[in-house]
């Protein structure tokens, strides 16, 4: 597959305000629990376990998406930050860019820990990313169309970067979503010792 661009294609949308970037391209059980958890193995088909803490960014500005609240009824939303990434990934992991990576078997989804809310895409809105299900279910599932890069030594450093990768909502067939995954809960080598 070609690598996504921005601004290329027909039938693309973005949002009024530039907070995300979702681009149209012809193209591919997890736990709900609430925390994020450190990974323990290696990357899984170039992507991080079910519960791993992650930030993510968009691939083509290296700027990283992060949860808002606005809107009707204190509405959550993911939308792209001011900052860049790699520098601001370490900085930000206590804050709002902070999600639990959730998976089953070729689908993804993300989840906001302090809602419990999982992210979808949305097609007409001012905001194409909100929270809203507390369920992981098939609008809150993204496809993983392609994994163009994935390092499983960043599963060790804290704002390591996972995963670079393509995902399309897995109910709506047009918008694509391409993203750099960071770990935010690195885990400890053999015998307890970071590396």
């Amino acid at each position: 597959m070609a690598e996504d661009t921005p601004g290329g294609g027909s039938g693309g949308f973005r949002a009024p305000n530039n907070a995300i970037m979702l681009r149209s391209n012809a193209g591919a059980s997890a736990s709900s629990g609430g925390s994020g958890i450190a990974l323990t193995r290696p990357l899984v088909g170039g992507l991080p376990d079910a519960g791993a803490l992650v930030a993510v960014a968009d691939a083509a500005t290296g700027r990283l998406y992060v949860v808002t609240e606005g809107g009707d009824e204190g509405q959550l939303h993911l939308e792209l930050s001011g900052v860049d990434t790699p520098t601001g990934v370490a900085d930000i992991g206590s804050g709002n860019a902070r999600l639990a990576f959730r998976r089953t078997d070729n689908y993804v989804g993300f989840q906001h820990l302090a809602s419990g809310r999982f992210l979808q895409a949305r097609r007409a809105g001012f905001h194409k990313l909100v929270f809203y299900a507390s369920n992981f279910g098939v609008n809150e599932q993204f496809e993983v169309k392609e994994v163009y890069a994935s390092n499983s030594s960043a599963r060790y450093e804290n704002g390591g970067l996972l995963s670079t990768c393509l995902l399309q909502p897995r109910r709506l067939q047009n918008p694509m979503l391409r993203i750099h995954i960071y770990n935010l809960a690195p885990e400890m080598m053999a015998g307890g010792t970071p590396p």
